[in-house]
């Protein structure tokens, strides 16, 4: 079996750091936001109507929670497949401290499933409860309208705009990490085009 190290090195001390800052913002200081919770108001349009990506959405979000898995040490892998990629096992015993993430690895621990399938059952319907996550926590909130005062519409646009702003200055940051020090790329084989 092999086991997520790379994923395992990162930190998100910095989440650890996020204070309150105004009465509408429902984060206590300390509260640690999950991957897909960062991860869905950068997938939102500004004018919170639509999601980017919205077609392969279970996929974005089911990778999420399942990186959060590996992160915690709860999931690994095999060598095997390269369709659909290798399996994925559940490991570790005891409640994990977050019902999103237990119900997820719930279903990883159900049967044992490649990645690709798993994702689709992870992330399938996944955006609605990470919205109503959101609008919780007091990052999202909604906005019914009417249209011609007949057709209904909800937007989901961001509550806490300076949330969202240092969510993309971190991506940004770590962006230009990468492009200073990029990975290198696998040395060329002799023969081969």
């Amino acid at each position: 079996m092999v086991g997520f190290p790379a994923l395992a090195r990162r930190r998100r001390a910095d989440d650890t750091d996020r204070e309150e800052t105004s009465m509408t913002n429902k984060i206590r200081p300390g509260e640690d936001l999950l991957i897909v919770d960062d991860l869905m108001p950068l997938l939102m349009d500004d004018d919170g109507a639509s999601i980017q990506g919205a077609g392969t959405l279970h996929y974005t979000l089911g990778g999420a929670v399942l990186t959060e898995l590996a992160l915690l040490g709860r999931v690994e892998t095999d060598d095997s497949g390269i369709v659909n990629g290798p399996k994925v096992f559940p490991v570790g015993n005891g409640p994990l401290p977050d019902p999103l993430l237990q119900s997820a690895f719930n279903t990883v621990s159900e049967k044992t499933q490649r990645v690709q399938p798993l994702l689709l059952a992870l992330g399938g319907g996944l955006w609605r409860v990470v919205r109503d996550r959101l609008v919780d926590r007091g990052l999202l909130r909604r906005e019914d309208r009417r249209t011609l005062g007949v057709f209904r519409s909800t937007r989901w646009p961001a509550a806490d705009e300076q949330h969202e702003a240092q969510l993309r200055a971190r991506v940004s940051v770590g962006c230009s990490r990468t492009a200073r020090h990029p990975t290198p790329a696998p040395p060329r084989i002799e023969g081969a085009r």
